[in-house]
């Protein structure tokens, strides 16, 4: 963005009728500033704009990474909620005001969505109570749906290569410093956590190799976070992982090992096994529940370190409920149990 187009000034603007789309003036009802996007919610839809900033493996800090990073959310977007995307978009200056764009080549670039129901959001379901297997049962055959539809590699090598979630587990491990300020985990717990995690990939390489060739290694969404889907009809999942291209390319397990972390979490954790159930049942994976162990552990640890970066640009409370999660999400890492979840 440039110097014109903070965040401060945009809400300003948002909130004053000065942003202007195809119809007139967008008529502001929210809007929401995260990490790496500013969202600018109207009544029915949402404009999501990336922020100029560097960290958890995403780098936005030039024009032509946030376009990179507009089209690939709208390409995942698109398989994973086709009727929930709208387009890409640009947002640009227009006298006082601004204006929304067809061409997000020639302006800052946007995403454009339909806003969903707060209600129907996952996690605000599973904090009054009423998340059971039966309500995530649609959600499930979604992402089912959405790994079956999307790019496969069979190949064992590239993405599909002889240790790549070892790899990927110890970038996860690395991205922590467990010296510095307000990390989430100490030394001698991160060290013993490392140990055990890379004896138990050892364990089990002979069926991460496997999966490969019976296809699980796909182009994921890898942010099926509690918060970023809603039990509509059809089901919505949104905002995956923003990170490039060759990041998404895991097993399967990897997309929805951070649902069964965050409902664990949550101390629903016959919820997310049966969840977990549904999925394996749909998919066919009979090593899911045996394996899910080492991803929601990766996950968790990976989530752990994102939340522990994003709350260095943060003061106070913001500051300290980020600092809050991440130990959260390590201690999760931390209690993941070896062998099948029953």
């Amino acid at each position: 963005m440039n110097v014109s187009m903070t965040p401060a000034s945009l809400v300003r603007a948002f909130g004053e009728g000065r942003i202007v789309g195809p119809t007139g003036p967008l008529p502001a009802r929210s809007a929401l500033l995260t990490p790496r996007s500013l969202l600018l919610m109207t009544a029915n839809t949402v404009l999501k704009l990336p922020r100029p900033v560097r960290g958890g493996g995403v780098d936005r800090t030039t024009r032509t990474l946030r376009l990179y990073g507009t089209k690939r959310e709208l390409l995942l977007g698109r398989r994973a909620a086709p009727h929930a995307y709208l387009a890409d978009c640009g947002l640009t200056r227009a006298g006082d005001g601004y204006e929304v764009v067809d061409d997000p080549n020639l302006a800052e670039p946007t995403v454009a969505m339909w806003r969903q129901p707060e209600a129907r959001r996952l996690d605000r379901l599973a904090l009054e109570g009423t998340l059971t297997v039966d309500t995530l049962r649609p959600a499930m055959a979604a992402i089912a749906a959405f790994h079956e539809a999307s790019p496969v590699t069979r190949r064992h090598e590239g993405v599909g290569a002889p240790g790549r979630v070892a790899r990927r587990w110890r970038e996860a491990v690395d991205a922590i410093d467990p010296a510095a300020e307000g990390a989430p985990i100490d030394a001698a717990t991160l060290a013993a956590l490392d140990e055990q995690t890379r004896a138990w990939l050892a364990e089990a390489d002979r069926h991460l190799s496997h999966r490969v060739t019976e296809g699980r290694v796909r182009d994921l969404h890898l942010g099926l976070r509690l918060d970023h889907l809603y039990a509509t009809d059809p089901v919505t999942l949104l905002d995956p992982d923003e990170r490039p291209e060759t990041f998404h390319w895991s097993d399967t397990a990897e997309d929805v090992a951070l649902l069964a972390v965050e409902l664990d979490a949550l101390g629903l954790s016959a919820v997310a096994a049966g969840a977990l159930a549904v999925y394996a049942e749909l998919t066919l994976d009979r090593r899911l529940l045996e394996l899910l162990p080492i991803f929601a552990r990766l996950v968790a640890l990976r989530r752990a370190g994102d939340l522990w970066r994003d709350a260095q640009a943060e003061t106070g409370q913001a500051r300290e409920h980020a600092l809050g999660a991440a130990r959260m999400y390590a201690d999760q890492a931390l209690t993941q149990p070896r062998g099948p979840r029953s």
